[in-house]
């Protein structure tokens, strides 16, 4: 080591040993700590109803997304039950509803193409790129919705999938 001062026989060298792994420990546990997940998975679609106080009805899903988990944010701002299902190339379908307006979608990508259209009562904002759409959001009674589909599908699948 430089400029370490020289160590007599007989000093307690241990105590500097012990010290230092303790302060490698703690610098790597620092390095480590991560955000806790937000989100409380819940086994079904009522006990999500239950502990948001407001339901969630899910579209039909094609059967090739087999696997789903539900999951509620209780943040300081509102409850969201999110719904994600998952087919066997691990390509997913992620739905939201949470009270209020604005996207919830999570989805920060600049897609090239973003259009409206009118499906029943309500207006959506779809999002996507060469002509197919990963992103739809839009509100309903006081809800703000939005279903993204990784894989992307056409535009009128998007609309009677929302």
């Amino acid at each position: 080591m430089r400029n370490a001062p020289a160590i007599a026989k007989g000093e307690k060298v241990k105590v500097i040993a012990k010290i230092a792994p303790i302060m490698k420990d703690s610098q790597e546990a620092s390095e480590n700590v991560q955000i806790a997940n937000p989100w409380i998975e819940v086994k079904t679609m009522e006990e999500a109803k239950n502990m948001a106080g407001f339901d969630l009805k899910l579209p039909e899903i094609p059967a090739e997304y087999g696997k789903k988990m539900i999951q509620v944010l209780d943040s300081a701002d509102a409850l969201t039950i999110e719904v994600i299902f998952w087919n066997n190339e691990d390509k997913e379908i992620r739905i939201r509803k949470t009270p209020g307006a604005g996207d919830i979608s999570g989805d920060y990508t600049a897609y090239a193409q973003e259009q409206k259209v009118q499906a029943e009562n309500r207006e959506l904002t779809l999002k996507g790129e060469e002509d197919k759409v990963f992103l739809a959001t839009w509100t309903e009674d006081g809800y703000t919705y939005s279903m993204y589909v990784e894989a992307g599908i056409s535009a009128d699948e998007m609309t009677g999938m929302a």
